[in-house]
């Protein structure tokens, strides 16, 4: 016999129809007791902001596998454009990354993880790494299929092999900028079969380099729970069925994970197998028709559910650089004001925004903003010099009639991190240790402006390419370069402003330029 199931929305809807009969009650009875009237009230418009202001669920809906076969890769497009999907995941070593990167391409909307690899699992299609992994990889050169032990495939998984982990953080580190040579809406990292999480130490080098390329969220830091079908998942009926099981137990103000992998039941996927799972193609595309089923996209609006990326989990995402042209930018470059037909410092190169070395000035958003965490790519692509990221950024030629009224970020080489104070100012601890003199501290021409970093040694070698990730919140603002701390400044005289970056006599190219609202 079928149980009668009142879902939360049916009986919140019955409670909240009881009080507001209650309320019309009261108010028919006491309408001279204006006491009774207003506690009435009360109680009826707390039930509701209880009840119905409650926080929605969020779900992330994350696709893997990007990149391994061209089935995954149109599928996984369709689930992101006319499905629930809200993140991708992206395999960098395998045969169809290409093509993975020229469809990301044309949806630089999207969420992407870089899905680190170090596992080929198929029997017909397999994975090399993109660095010597000897260690790592059987006799053909190929990665094992397998993280932990399997019966079928004896002594054919990492765990089974004296594994390098020097070698697995050098593939790791290849995959990541392979990843973002090409690919600018990334927002993290996550781990194929386990890859990342299966041996702690393999766990702090993950973590390490997702933090020193500016790709680190934690889920657990976010209170993000897995959840999957709930029921049977062998055809598309049950699979669409399950997953509305599993989404009448999400509950209010709690974050959850989807994983699954969506494909077309195609000749290539009836291809793709290994022992123990062998009906690749038909489970696959039992996916991509549950994640764009329009029964399962009433139910998540009718139950309000927030789909969510990555990305979301931190804020707002924005990349302000396009990899084509300088829109939501403008120049202001003074030597311009006299020659207007002399070349540019600013110019778009191989997809980076480049800062050449000729003409000093500054290229500005045109937006202002505030609140906010700024993750950079930069590198000096030839001989080390000076740059920086100009924040707050205000009245324009402040100081030496070109650098704006702001709080420079430093990028020069070997000082990365450094505070300059132009027009605007900062305070750090050790003040007088950092700055100097505190009689000789100012914002203008001939003052203490400088407050030297907290760390040095932070940055890669000339022609590698460093990350810096700024946070202004409110009056203060914190720096990283390349994963290390070295910058916090408090008690700023600006929250707001326009970001500029500098030309100032080095060739500096720019690769990546991710504002998230906070």
């Amino acid at each position: 016999m079928k149980k009668n199931i009142i879902s939360q929305n049916h009986f919140n809807y019955l409670i909240f129809s009881y009080f507001y009969k209650i309320r019309n009650i009261y108010f028919q009875k006491h309408t001279k007791n204006n006491f009774m009237r207003l506690l009435c009230s009360l109680f009826y418009l707390l039930y509701v902001t209880i009840v119905y202001c409650q926080p929605s669920p969020k779900l992330i809906v994350r696709g893997d596998d990007l990149g391994a076969s061209r089935s995954m890769n149109l599928a996984i497009m369709e689930a992101a454009k006319n499905g629930i999907q809200t993140s991708i995941e992206v395999m960098v070593p395998a045969p169809w990354f290409p093509e993975a990167v020229k469809l990301l391409k044309e949806n630089s909307h999207l969420d992407v993880g870089v899905h680190l690899t170090i596992t080929s699992e198929w029997d017909n299609l397999k994975y090399r790494p993109l660095t010597e992994a000897k260690s790592i990889t059987n006799k053909d050169g190929y990665f094992f299929p397998f993280i932990f032990p399997n019966k079928e495939y004896p002594g054919q998984s990492i765990q089974e092999n004296e594994f390098s982990l020097v070698e697995i953080e050098n593939e790791f580190r290849a995959q990541i900028e392979m990843a973002k040579k090409h690919i600018r809406n990334l927002s993290h990292i996550s781990g194929h079969m386990g890859c990342t999480r299966f041996d702690p130490k393999v766990k702090l080098i993950a973590d390490r380099l997702a933090k020193e390329y500016g790709l680190y969220i934690s889920l657990e830091d976010y209170n993000v729970k897995n959840v999957t079908y709930i029921g049977p998942k062998s055809s598309v009926s049950d699979k669409i069925k399950s997953f509305k099981a599993m989404l009448q137990t999400l509950k209010q103000g709690e974050t959850y994970l989807f994983v699954d992998h969506p494909a077309y039941n195609d000749t290539e996927l009836q291809g793709i197998s290994h022992i123990g799972y062998t009906d690749v193609g038909k489970d696959r595309e039992g996916v991509l028709k549950t994640w764009t089923d329009s029964s399962v996209k009433k139910m998540i609006k009718t139950k309000k559910i927030e789909l969510i990326s990555y990305g979301d989990l931190v804020g707002k995402r924005k990349q302000l650089f396009n990899g084509k042209d300088h829109n939501g930018w403008y120049t202001d470059v003074p030597a311009l004001d006299k020659d207007p037909k002399s070349q540019s410092p600013f110019i778009i190169r191989d997809g980076n925004m480049v800062s050449l070395a000729h003409t000093g000035g500054h290229i500005i958003t045109n937006e202002v903003y505030e609140n906010y965490r700024l993750n950079i790519d930069y590198r000096f692509a030839g001989k080390p010099g000076n740059c920086g990221v100009l924040v707050h950024a205000s009245s324009p030629r402040r100081l030496y009639g070109m650098f704006p009224q702001s709080i420079e970020v430093q990028m020069m080489h070997e000082n990365a991190g450094d505070f300059w104070c132009i027009g605007e100012n900062i305070e750090c601890d050790d003040m007088e240790t950092r700055r100097g003199p505190k009689d000789k501290w100012g914002v203008d021409e001939g003052k203490g402006r400088r407050i030297i970093n907290l760390t040095d040694n932070a940055e890669k070698a000339v022609g590698q390419w460093n990350h810096m990730e700024i946070e202004c919140i409110g009056t203060s603002i914190k720096v990283w370069v390349n994963g290390q701390f070295v910058n916090h400044g408090y008690n700023a005289t600006a929250s707001k402003g326009k970001i500029a970056l500098q030309a100032e006599g080095s060739e500096v190219e720019f690769r990546s330029v991710i504002l998230t609202q906070l």
